[in-house]
């Protein structure tokens, strides 16, 4: 029996194709800046889990934000939202209740913070939900809605500590998934976290 013998050439591509099917990218969570100051004596990790989305925020306030958790919704199998679910809260116990939640169909693609020592004011914005894509729907500004928002706009001696105001969205691809920091008797910080919907 005759046998053929294959060039270095030959098998260094069988073996780059062979590579580039076996070795998949692998897709990173989106994480915005860490808002707030640098206490706390607890981190926390609010996250929806590869289940579900961020439709909301909830929590206590007074001048700063006493406290915050995260309302979510399960994606069913055909794209659409399901149940709605809650995570945390985590912080102090002052403060009076508020809930910010995004309108039935909408997800929150991105968020607004006002930030000192302490997180002042949390405000999600609020986008349609693309139930075919599994993703919000980032075009159009007449298809995009901002919540209430828990916690405040600073006012007189207050607003002198207040260094940091500022709005992150997610990438085209991603939906708001979580919220992470420090806590102590305020929530002292606050990072908004990206992924996509099934992570």
């Amino acid at each position: 029996m005759r046998t053929r013998q294959m060039s270095s050439r030959g098998i260094a591509l069988v073996l780059g194709h062979l590579l580039s099917w076996t070795v998949p990218a692998t897709a990173q969570e989106f994480k915005g800046p860490l808002w707030g100051g640098s206490g706390g004596t607890s981190s926390y990790n609010l996250d929806c889990g590869s289940s579900g989305v961020m439709v909301g925020i909830y929590g206590k306030a007074g001048d700063w934000v006493d406290q915050i958790g995260i309302t979510c919704q399960t994606v069913n199998a055909n794209g659409t939202l399901g149940s709605t679910y809650t995570r945390g809260p985590k912080g102090g116990a002052g403060g009076t209740g508020a809930t910010s939640r995004c309108l039935s169909g909408q997800v929150v693609g991105a968020l607004y913070s006002a930030s000192g020592t302490f997180i002042n004011q949390v405000k999600p914005s609020c986008y349609l939900w693309h139930e075919t894509t599994r993703r919000p729907r980032f075009s159009g500004n007449a298809e995009t809605a901002t919540a209430s928002g828990i916690g405040g706009p600073p006012g007189g001696v207050l607003a002198l500590t207040i260094n940091h105001n500022a709005r992150v969205r997610c990438p085209d691809e991603k939906v708001g998934k979580a919220l992470r920091g420090r806590y102590g008797s305020y929530i002292d910080s606050l990072q908004f976290v990206c992924d996509d919907y099934n992570k």
